[in-house]
């Protein structure tokens, strides 16, 4: 049997959903110990494999058999380690202590939050106010001045103190893209535009080379005062958008010790919020009415759906293989008195790569969530017709009608349903 037959015959058994979420992440993290092992021992694992199938020509089959069988018997450890990550099956002391450090990451946040809405209206009412302030002064300045006039010493101060305060701004640190490495302060940019202000309240006089600098100097200096209002009001926008990008994903009536759980209630929460109705209850049915349309596929989930779900699964188990490599090889390489080198190495890549990996798993839920959102805000209404409801009226009607069905199984409940039969089709 050659391998090309081999990979056909277990290709027909598995999905294109086991190959990648279940049987990539073993090939790569075996690929990493074999990695490891060529390091740590200096054992050549390119010419041992080459040599082993020269002399064997099965060699590769039953390498290829054997990680698809680990792979295999391994896919049911994937929903176990997901649960672990969203914290539902740790130990009640740590998933508590997770808890109270989320809700403390929570209350940071929104304090960061509040204080960023309150900076952003204070951006954007100080750049209209000192734009009408420069307005207004530019309208006020309507007498000529020349040098002679005794107001005129008058205004050269307070182009002197413009340009005074544009050099302390420009005297701030940038980096190579023209940026301040720190922000400016609001309070800088009031400071210059007072002094600017003042300036402009008399009218510049005409261009002579006895003052020609100093008209220079209000020019250059109106120009980084409108550069750095529109920079602080840009950045403050930014950081309004970052911090609320954040809290999104928590809920502070139902803490919970991870993000990836906060991202899993979120879709839980939406549901709940937005059709009265539990979404453990209301998926399934979803899911039942897409298994009959055509975008099913073999496993009778729509395609886009099964490939965002195999990315979860693939984001989870390739964090749980990678993670053994460090539990084997750390302990491993000092038992054995391996290259310290190797040993450094690992240690200081192993936390960055394992938070790399996490964030891809909490990246990869938000998807499959967004995917599942959408499934069920497109399609929730055929649950209807499927259980021989009639179709609601306004989304009010929806709700209540909701929260009928998911409390229907209840013995006590006291509700009664009104089914209406397609008579046309029966007959």
């Amino acid at each position: 049997m050659t391998f090309t037959v081999l990979f056909d015959t277990f290709k027909g058994f598995f999905s294109r959903g086991f190959w990648f979420a279940n049987f990539l992440p073993i090939l790569l993290a075996a690929a990493l110990h074999g990695l490891l092992a060529a390091l740590v021992f200096d054992w050549n694992a390119v010419a041992w494999l080459t040599t082993a199938i020269s002399a064997t020509p099965g060699t590769a089959i039953v390498l290829f058999a054997g990680i698809v069988v680990l792979a295999y018997a391994l896919a049911p450890l994937t929903p176990l380690l997901g649960s672990l990550l969203d914290g539902s099956l740790l130990p009640a002391a740590l998933h508590d202590a997770l808890r109270a450090d989320r809700a403390a990451g929570w209350r940071k946040e929104n304090t960061e939050w509040r204080a960023a809405i309150e900076a952003d209206a204070g951006a954007k009412g100080a750049a209209g106010s000192i734009a009408a302030d420069l307005r207004a002064a530019i309208a006020r300045s309507t007498d000529q001045k020349t040098a002679e006039d005794p107001d005129f010493h008058t205004k050269q101060t307070a182009i002197d103190a413009a340009d005074k305060q544009k050099n302390k701004i420009d005297a701030l640190p940038w980096d190579k893209a023209r940026q301040p490495s720190r922000p400016v302060e609001l309070k800088d940019i009031k400071a210059l535009a007072t002094h600017v202000v003042a300036a402009l309240e008399r009218k510049t006089p005409p261009l002579v080379p006895a003052n020609g600098v100093a008209i220079d100097s209000l020019k250059a200096s109106r120009k980084t005062l409108t550069k750095l209002l529109q920079e602080h009001r840009t950045n403050a926008e930014q950081n309004l958008r970052a911090i609320s990008a954040r809290l999104e994903i928590y809920d502070p009536l139902t803490w919970h010790a991870t993000r990836l759980a906060e991202v899993r209630h979120a879709l839980r929460r939406h549901v709940r919020d937005h059709y009265n109705v539990e979404f453990g209850w209301l998926w399934p049915r979803v899911r039942m009415t897409l298994i009959e349309g055509q975008e099913a596929n073999s496993t009778g989930v729509p395609r886009q759906i099964a490939d965002t779900a195999a990315q979860v699964d693939f984001s989870i188990a390739l964090l749980g293989t990678v993670a053994t490599v460090p539990l084997v090889w750390l302990p491993l390489i000092v038992a054995e008195g391996g290259p310290i080198r190797v040993f450094l190495g690992l240690a200081v890549t192993t936390p960055l790569v394992l938070r790399l990996l996490y964030e891809l798993v909490v990246r990869s839920e938000m998807a499959l969530g967004d995917t599942i959102r959408t499934a069920i805000d497109r399609n929730r209404l055929s649950v209807f017709k499927m259980l021989s409801m009639p179709l609601p009226a306004t989304l009010s009607a929806e709700r209540e009608l909701w929260n009928k069905l998911g409390r229907a199984h209840i013995p006590d409940a006291g509700i009664e349903l009104v089914y209406r039969h397609d008579t046309a089709a029966s007959a």
